[in-house]
């Protein structure tokens, strides 16, 4: 990649992820790399009106809120800020959050598994901050995901997550439904 004014640069193929429910370091692990973390936050606070009313919390509840950098081998893929109740995670500021994954966490030390998810996929251009935070030229692509994960039908996630876009794909295998498409054409008469 050739960048006036800075030079050419070897530019790494991008990690290419299929939709799934994964934690990060799963992702990652799959494919032969090394995850880790750099938290840049843990604390309890008072999420928005839009994440308390998708982790269902009164507008008095707190959560606990991780904002953190996610590396593949060392290399800066992803910035996530996630809320996860507090009601359901007690002193999860005390758990291994560098060293574990998140989702073995909840399972293993609360009994939340994480068992469904929805998620949004966007893109956006990485602000002079967030390219600061992931090492990036400014106005890197970015795939940004919101994610609302759930754990037997309740709630425990609310997380968006800023992918460096030159770094990491998203692979979809995608099919017609033909019972829906069949209900649909057979209407048209």
């Amino acid at each position: 990649q050739r960048t006036h004014g800075l030079g050419t640069f070897a530019v790494r193929p991008r990690l290419e992820s299929r939709l799934h429910l994964a934690s990060f370091s799963q992702d990652m692990r799959r494919r032969g790399l090394t995850p880790s973390t750099r938290i840049l936050s843990v604390s309890l606070d008072r999420p928005t009106r839009e994440v308390a009313a998708a982790l269902g919390l009164a507008d008095t509840d707190t959560a606990w809120r991780v904002v953190r950098i996610r590396l593949a081998d060392g290399q800066p893929i992803a910035h996530e800020d996630g809320w996860y109740p507090a009601g359901l995670l007690a002193d999860l500021d005390r758990q291994d959050l560098v060293g574990g994954s998140l989702y073995q966490i909840m399972g293993e030390q609360y009994g939340l598994w994480v068992d469904h998810a929805a998620q949004t996929l966007w893109g956006e251009s990485a602000d002079a901050t967030m390219a600061a935070l992931l090492a990036a030229p400014l106005h890197t692509p970015l795939l940004v995901f919101r994610r609302i994960s759930t754990a037997s039908g309740r709630p425990i996630e609310y997380v968006v997550s800023r992918y460096r876009g030159d770094r990491y794909q998203v692979h979809m295998d995608l099919s017609r439904d033909l019972q829906a498409a069949d209900v649909t054409e057979g209407n048209k008469s």
